[in-house]
């Protein structure tokens, strides 16, 4: 999820419209607001709503794949090379969902357990407009919703803080941290993907479509939390 403050020390291509990119950066500076100031509870908070996020990548990549397998017997090379991204970065989201309850069952270990709430609403929909398209045979709105999620990595700066002001152990951050270092990769081969040239006006809209449904989920979801726990005026 784009939950932090920019790394300093990745360059990030904009390769959606302006209005979209600001979009993305407004919920990512939203988490970066709450992640300074966050209780220990409404970190497991976090974390929670998160897998429930994660828990549904890898079934959304393989789903969005099988679509572009069938797709490319038109021989675009195009679908073929999305494809071929979707399947290596299946391999490796593969496992996270089980990092992220590491991650909570580290912090039960230590007592910290927050409300039982069900997963955010504003992420729910998120999810679900994800999957109502690639229902569709619409792989396109993914591609946006993975740039949005992973264009802005949280900052290994910032978990770090995090961890100092908490008195977290790492094994607290383990899936939070991974994604520091791994998601800039990730963004740079999904820019590539999104600023091919040969891309019809329509994939490029439903891509940004896909981007902006995202960014404006997560950023709803922080400003919620935030609100919840004090940490933003309620109007």
């Amino acid at each position: 999820m784009n939950h932090s403050e920019a790394n300093a020390t990745t360059t990030r291509p904009s390769v959606l419209d302006p209005h979209c990119e600001q979009l993305i950066d407004h919920a990512a500076g939203a988490g970066a607001w709450v992640l300074q100031s966050i209780s220990v509870i409404g970190y497991h908070e976090i974390l929670k709503n998160l897998y429930h996020v994660v828990m549904d990548s890898v079934p959304l990549m393989q789903h969005a794949a099988g679509i572009l397998e069938r797709e490319q017997s038109s021989g675009d090379d195009y679908l073929g090379r999305y494809r071929d991204y979707l399947r290596h970065h299946i391999e490796e989201e593969s496992g996270h969902d089980i990092w992220l309850l590491e991650d909570l069952e580290a912090l039960h270990g230590a007592g910290i357990e927050s409300d039982e709430r069900p997963v955010n609403e504003h992420l729910a929909r998120m999810m679900a407009g994800h999957w109502h398209a690639l229902h569709g045979d619409n792989p396109w709105l993914l591609l946006g919703h993975m740039w949005a999620l992973e264009s802005r990595p949280p900052s290994a700066r910032g978990l770090r803080a995090l961890r100092e002001r908490l008195g977290l152990s790492a094994a607290m951050t383990h899936a939070y941290e991974h994604h520091a270092v791994a998601d800039p990769e990730h963004a740079r081969g999904l820019a590539t993907l999104i600023a091919e040239p040969a891309l019809s006006e329509e994939i490029r809209a439903d891509i940004t479509l896909g981007a902006r449904i995202t960014a404006t989920g997560v950023a709803r979801f922080w400003l919620e939390l935030g609100k919840r726990y004090g940490l933003m005026p309620a109007a």
